[in-house]
Formats: structure tokens, sequence, C-alpha cells
């Protein structure tokens, strides 16, 4: 018996019907942004159908990044906490009764999957409805289907065995390209983490700097008005000397008055006293013109020690004010050195997370569309698929696969 008249083993079993416990379903089809602005407010993505995950991600993650951008902590954190648990999220571990249906076949207490599920999903993909494909399947309905292909061409069903090996490629290249979307994904979120954290550390760098460049300043202006007014004090503390009287030791009379003084006394032991009172009045006018100016000289001398003293404090304040000023300029050009070196750590992350969020973007839109687009063969009766890439995407995706170290992943149980 050939395969193709052997009874039909992929039946779709009719789903039960299950209780509406989400806000929204896709059933309702409801508008993706007012989601948005609902989780913002504080809606729990649990009362969201898993059904419109794929959907409302991609919004989720464009609203995030404008809030990043706008720096609305508050609502952006409530949307990665969002954005992660769909990233992180597995039917099979959800305690809701209502699933998605590609997942309704599965048993609800051990998470395996039956053979009944592998063989709906079999039979969708021969159909050409990808769609309703499970992903988790991919890699177990890829070598059914080239068992299926196999068994054909031994009994000569060519017909069937084209329709499994095309639907064999396909589901292959959606394997393909559903692994390597989830590490597209995962690493742009991780990069989109890096990038939040290197602004927030960017802001917390600048007041940090400013603050102690403010420091500086404000403790530069105090310590010069200190050493001002330490300045005034030495200042004033100097001028006292001006208001005593010179001391004794700088009144040195000249020879002649000591020479007059010796002759007047000789005189009085001669008793010559006319004579000598003249020579008294003759020194006692030489010594006043002397006292008045040995006076003077003292006074200048203060002067110009007083006029030395200013020039000695001025150089100092002059000093500390260029030492201060150059610590500041110092302290400003690291500060700049270091900005400038987040800033630019930023631009490179910005223009990785572009990088990625474009090629996100492309990989989901060229994902969705080929899991949604029927195989030719089924369109038009060829047997041979179009090119699911041009040359240099193939090329570029290849690249980035394989600069990912992979780990290795739990085998699931049939």
């Amino acid at each position: 018996m050939s395969i193709r008249n052997q009874p039909h083993p992929f039946g779709m079993p009719a789903p039960r019907p299950k209780p509406k416990i989400y806000k929204y379903v896709s059933d309702d089809n409801p508008d993706i942004n007012k989601i948005v602005f609902d989780i913002i407010d504080g809606l729990k993505i649990e009362e969201v159908e898993p059904d419109l995950f794929a959907n409302l991600l991609p919004c989720l993650q464009q609203r995030s990044r404008a809030l990043m951008e706008w720096r609305n902590q508050p609502a952006s954190r409530s949307l990665n906490e969002a954005i992660e648990y769909i990233l992180n999220y597995r039917y099979s571990n959800d305690p809701k009764q209502l699933k998605p249906k590609t997942e309704r076949a599965l048993t609800a207490r051990s998470g395996k999957i039956s053979q009944n599920e592998i063989n709906i999903n079999i039979d969708n993909a021969m159909r050409g409805k990808y769609d309703r494909i499970n992903p988790r399947l991919y890699r177990i309905l890829n070598r059914e289907l080239i068992k299926i292909r196999d068994e054909s061409l031994s009994v000569k069903d060519y017909q069937t065995a084209e329709m499994a090996a095309e639907a064999a490629r396909k589901v292959l290249t959606l394997s393909n390209e559903n692994r390597f979307d989830e590490i597209s994904t995962r690493k742009l979120e991780e990069t989109e983490k890096t990038l939040l954290e290197r602004e927030d550390s960017f802001v917390e760098t600048q007041e940090t700097w400013e603050k102690r460049i403010k420091d500086a300043l404000q403790q530069k202006e105090s310590d010069l008005k200190n050493i001002e007014k330490g300045n005034e004090e030495i200042v004033k503390e100097f001028d006292k000397q001006f208001d005593e009287p010179p001391p004794k030791s700088i009144f040195k009379y000249s020879p002649n008055i000591l020479q007059l003084r010796s002759i007047e006394s000789y005189m009085v032991k001669s008793g010559r006293y006319s004579e000598a009172s003249a020579l008294n009045e003759e020194a006692t006018r030489l010594e006043l013109i002397e006292d008045e100016q040995h006076k003077k000289d003292w006074y200048d001398h203060l002067q110009k020690k007083r006029a030395h003293l200013e020039k000695e404090l001025h150089e100092r304040y002059k000093i500390h004010d260029q030492n201060a000023t150059t610590a500041i300029a110092t302290l400003k050009k690291t500060a700049e050195k270091e900005i400038d070196q987040q800033q630019k750590s930023i631009n490179r992350l910005n223009c990785h997370v572009d990088d990625a969020e474009t090629l996100c973007s492309f990989m989901n839109h060229s994902f969705r569309s080929r899991r949604n687009r029927s195989p030719k063969s089924a369109r038009s009766g060829s047997s041979k698929l179009p090119p699911l890439n041009s040359p240099a995407q193939q090329f570029r995706k290849k690249a980035i696969i394989n600069s990912i170290v992979y780990t290795k992943t739990a085998k699931i149980e049939q």
C-alpha cells in the first residue's frame, strides 16, 4: 500500500473551550498600543494572552527605547519587565488554562510533546501552514519529514516525496532562523541593558565630577579668603611699630657731638662755665637734629620692611591661587577625558543596538513572512523553493552565528 492510500494520521483535534481568563485575548483583536500604555500604567503582562506576544514585543521594545531616551525610569522599568517576561516565556510553564492553539495538545502535567502533537505539526507542514507549527518541534519535524520523503521514494510516491522534501527544507530554514532570531534578540536585550547601565553611569559620572569641581572652586575661594584675612592680620600687627617710639639703640650720635660733650666736660672741670654753657647749647642743638634724623631713618626703614612684607604676602597669595587654579584645570581635564570616554562607549553601544535592531527587525519580518507563506509547490505546483535570502544577507547571518558560542540545550522528549 502506498503512503498516499494510507489513512491520514494527522487530524486536528477539536480544542476544548476554555474560560476567558485574560484581559486581552487575540480573538478580540485588541489595539496593541493600548496594551502597551496599560502596561505602563501597571497592567501585568500575565493578563495578556500569549498569542499576542509576537505582535506586542516589537512595540514594547520600541516604546522602552523611547522612554530610556526620555529617562522615564519607572515606565521603562515596567516595559522592561514585560519584555523580559515575554522573552523568557515558555508555554509549558504557564499555569493558566488558556494556551496558544499550537500548544493545546501538550500534556499539561509533564510538558512532554505527544505523538499526536507531532502528527498535527507534520500535517501543517505538509499543507504549507507553517504559521501553525510549534517552533519547539522544528528539529523533530525535519527528521520526520525526511523519513516521509524516504518512505515515499521507496514506494515511488514522488509527489508526496517532493512535498515532504520541500517542507523539510522550509522547516530547517525556519529552525535556523528561529534560533538565530532568539540569539539576536537576546544579544540585543543584553546590549540595551548594558547601554542603560552605561547611560546611568554616565549621568552619575557627570554629577560626581561637577560636584568635585564645584567643591574645589569653593575650597579655593575659601582658602584665598583665609589667606587674605591672615595677611591683613600680619600687616596690622606690623603697623603697631609705627605707634611706638623708636628703640634707644638707634640713637647713636656723631663724633662731632661726642667731641663737643667732651670739651664741655673739660670746661666744667676747669671752671670755665660760660664756655661750657655755649658748648652745651650747641651740642644739644646738634643732638636734636640728629634725633629727628634717626627717627626719620627708623620709620623709613619700617616702611621698607612693610613694603617687603606686603610683597611676600602677595606672592604667597598669588602662588596659592595659581596652584589651586592649576589643580582645578587638571581636575576639569581629567573629568572631560573620562566623560568623553564614556560618551564614546555609549555611542558605540548605540551603534551596536541600532545594528541589532535592524537585524532583528529584518529577521522578524522575514521569519513571519516565511511562516505565513505557502510553499511554491502548493501555490504553483513547482517543486523548487524560492531563494530565502540574498547572498549578502546569508553571509552576514552566518558570520554572526559563527561568532556566537552555543551552549547545550536539553533535548525534547518524544
